[in-house]
C-alpha cells in the first residue's frame, strides 16, 4: 500500500467519513427540534471547540473513526424520534456513499474509492444491531426503541 495512501486513509478519509456519519445524527436532532446538540469528533482530551447557538462542537487529538452526538430537549424523545436520529447518522453515510461514486465515475481514483468504501462500510456496521458492553450501534438503538425489548 502507497504510504500516501494509508496517510490520507488515516488522516483524511477516516475522520471525514466520522465527521460524516455524526453530522447525520446533529441534521437528525435538529430536524426534531433539539434544545442542545453536542457533537463529539475524536477521542482524548477536548483540543478545539466551536460553539454556535444550539450546537456544541469538540475536536479531541485521535480523530480516526472516533466520535459521538448528543442531544437533549426539554420535552423528551419519543421512542420514534430516537430510531429517526440514529438512522441519520448511517442515512448520511449513504448519501455520501452515492455522491462519492458518481463522482468516481468521473474522476476514478484511489482517495475517492476509500470514501467510498468507508462511507459504505460506516453505513453498514452501523445499521447492524449490536452491543459491546455498554456501546450500542446505531441499529441496536433503533431495535431497542422501536420494538422496546433489551437485546
Amino acid at each position: 500500500m502507497d504510504i500516501y495512501i494509508l496517510l490520507y486513509l488515516f488522516l483524511i478519509a477516516g475522520p471525514l467519513s466520522t465527521l460524516i456519519h455524526e453530522a447525520g445524527h446533529l441534521v437528525g436532532a435538529s430536524l426534531l427540534k433539539a434544545d442542545q446538540i453536542t457533537l463529539s469528533f475524536g477521542s482524548g482530551r477536548k483540543m478545539y471547540s466551536i460553539n454556535m447557538n444550539k450546537v456544541h462542537i469538540f475536536f479531541q487529538p485521535s480523530l480516526f473513526i472516533s466520535g459521538a452526538t448528543m442531544s437533549e430537549r426539554n420535552r423528551p424523545y419519543n421512542s420514534v424520534e430516537v430510531a429517526f436520529i440514529s438512522l441519520c447518522g448511517p442515512l448520511c453515510n449513504i448519501l455520501f456513499f452515492t455522491i462519492f461514486t458518481v463522482l468516481y465515475q468521473y474522476f476514478t481514483n484511489d482517495y475517492l474509492f476509500l470514501l467510498i468504501f468507508l462511507n459504505g462500510w460506516f453505513a453498514i456496521i452501523n445499521i447492524i444491531p449490536f452491543k459491546v458492553k455498554e456501546k450500542e450501534s446505531d441499529g441496536y438503538i433503533v431495535m431497542k426503541q422501536l420494538f422496546k425489548k433489551k437485546f
